[in-house]
């Protein structure tokens, strides 16, 4: 009797698990819609780090949600330019840059430089507004999940959209929810004119006591887990970036030389795992502060989180460094009680939720080149400046070149139409020139493209997607495998980047968790824009005009 009685209370525990009561909650009735669908970005996560950390980073939280839920493991982008704010653009609407119009974090229009959020018609609200800071969403081009589902129930249903960075919010959250992103100026989380005239009292509530400033003087140690990682690269190797001295060797302070809170701790943060865990108390905010999920007559909330850390720690370690995989050991603690949270507020069994990443990850040259792999570095401005040189001795009279934002080059078409320079041959000259140089594979010209001249391959579609006529410069250049392209003129320095076509930068991993989701692993290649479409679906409204992809239905109970 007491062997059984054991049993009993062992599966009980086991039962109040809190993915399992997704698994449950659809056994026993047919699935009713969601309540809340909660829609996570973790940025920069590639694919092949997943399969690396898989049964590594503890138990619960992401462990639990890749065993209990639907995992699309070849997952791509079908793209080229494998950025951030391309990549929350096309999760948000399911289409491809030429048609959601974000083709990169920045672009050229004429003469100036264009943030992919940046809106001069509005402003911060309770701080200065930084230069080509985020406001808005006026360049998105196309209607987004969120906007479908404000539509479909006459705005009943609340959108709020969380990340530190401002594209990472101010995307997902369409054109009419409510975004909200981390300001290295106050440490708060902010929004713009374009959302609210003032903030409201829930967030005035959660910024009283400086939320942030919890974490000064916090330390980030390296967790037990990470031991069991014996292929990650370890900490303080020479690529690695000290950020304003935090330092490249656990453990890592963040106090930094500050005594107080500040500008200088509140740039460190977001560089962290605490980064992402007080985006993750925010959201938790926001949750209950709308009161997201408990809308009279069921109808459904979106509520879209993306968190930045993992980027920002890939960019300054490496992916394959001990210090990207120690942030997922503590990521899957963050998601666990993440889902506690939801399920105590909203109960996960009203809840879908959706994972994915806006791009995947290179590994870090330095590193590639220790395993005798052909690889290097870029030097941009370099390039530039040489290209000019070349067109000079070619055309006289320039230089042509007048700007790079990757992944293209913007020529001077005024000063070519003053020459009666024929443009097509001036692209054609500098393409010639660019391929024959150390680590670039491809170049195409604008001509070509708009006149679809590519050759039939998969990476010419990959660009003719990323291609847009009126944002994108005149020359689209695509690296070799694992060399580094920085992304902005004067080279970014980091120690790994992505922003490239190739299959490290487009594979990301798709996993959904809920009601009316089959559990299991799904092979097949899927595409990220097939997310939007499958969301719509489980809500039970119609996609947004511009969405391409499919509802993923292999992983859908009938």
């Amino acid at each position: 009797m007491f062997h059984l009685i054991r049993i009993v209370c062992c599966l009980v525990v086991v039962c109040s698990f809190c993915p399992s009561v997704w698994a449950q909650a659809g056994q026993a009735e047919e699935p009713s819609p969601p309540r809340l669908v909660v829609l996570m970005v973790i940025d920069g996560l590639a694919q092949h780090q997943l399969l690396q950390a898989e049964g590594r980073m503890g138990k619960g939280g992401l462990s639990q949600i890749l065993d209990r839920g639907a995992w699309f493991t070849n997952a791509h982008y079908g793209y080229a330019a494998t950025f951030t704010a391309a990549g929350h653009a096309t999760v948000a609407t399911g289409a491809y840059p030429y048609r959601h119009g974000i083709i990169a974090n920045d672009w050229m229009e004429g003469n100036r430089r264009v943030y992919c959020v940046e809106d001069a018609q509005h402003k911060h609200l309770g701080e200065a507004t930084p230069e080509h800071g985020g406001t808005s969403p006026r360049n998105l081009q196309s209607w987004t999940l969120a906007d479908h589902l404000r539509l479909a129930t006459g705005s009943l249903a609340k959108v709020v959209a969380v990340s530190l960075k401002d594209r990472g919010a101010i995307l997902p959250a369409g054109k009419t929810g409510t975004a909200y992103w981390y300001s290295s100026q106050s440490g708060r989380f902010v929004t713009s004119s374009y959302y609210r005239k003032d903030y409201p009292d829930w967030w005035q509530k959660f910024h009283r006591d400086g939320a942030s400033d919890k974490w000064f003087r916090s330390v980030w140690r390296r967790s037990a887990e990470a031991d069991v990682f014996p292929f990650a690269v370890p900490d303080g190797r020479d690529w690695q970036v000290d950020y304003k001295g935090f330092g490249t060797r656990f453990p890592f302070s963040l106090a930094g030389k500050a005594d107080r809170p500040g500008p200088e701790y509140y740039s460190i943060l977001p560089r962290t795992p605490f980064g992402d865990e007080y985006a993750l108390e925010f959201a938790k905010a926001a949750v209950e502060g709308e009161g997201l999920g408990k809308n009279p007559g069921g109808v459904p909330d979106l509520l879209c989180v993306s968190l930045s850390a993992h980027d920002y720690i890939n960019h300054a370690f490496g992916p394959e460094s001990i210090q990207a995989f120690d942030y997922l050991v503590k990521l899957n603690g963050m998601l666990k009680e993440f889902l506690d949270f939801l399920n105590r507020s909203v109960g996960l069994g009203n809840v879908i939720l959706a994972i994915t990443a806006d791009h995947g990850f290179a590994p870090s040259p330095e590193y590639l080149h220790s395993l005798q792999a052909e690889t290097g570095r870029v030097d941009m401005a370099q390039l530039q400046a040489e290209l000019n040189r070349y067109l000079d001795e070619r055309f006289s009279e320039g230089p042509y070149v007048k700007a790079w934002w990757s992944p293209t080059f913007y020529l001077d078409r005024d000063r070519m139409g003053a020459r009666k320079l024929v443009q097509v041959e001036v692209e054609l000259e500098a393409a010639r020139w660019l391929r024959s140089q150390p680590g670039i594979a491809c170049v195409y010209t604008r001509t070509q493209i708009e006149n679809g001249q590519l050759p039939d391959t998969q990476i010419a579609r990959q660009i003719t997607r990323s291609w847009h006529p009126l944002r994108s410069g005149d020359l689209f250049v695509v690296a070799n495998p694992y060399w580094y392209l920085p992304s902005i003129p004067q080279g970014d320095v980091n120690a790994a980047t992505h922003g490239s076509p190739h299959s490290y930068d487009t594979h990301v991993p798709i996993v959904l968790l809920g009601q009316a989701i089959k559990a299991g692993r799904y092979p097949g290649r899927v595409d990220v824009i097939d997310l939007v479409p499958t969301l719509a679906h489980l809500l039970s409204i119609t996609p947004p005009d511009g969405a391409e992809g499919r509802v993923l239905t292999e992983a859908l109970e009938e």
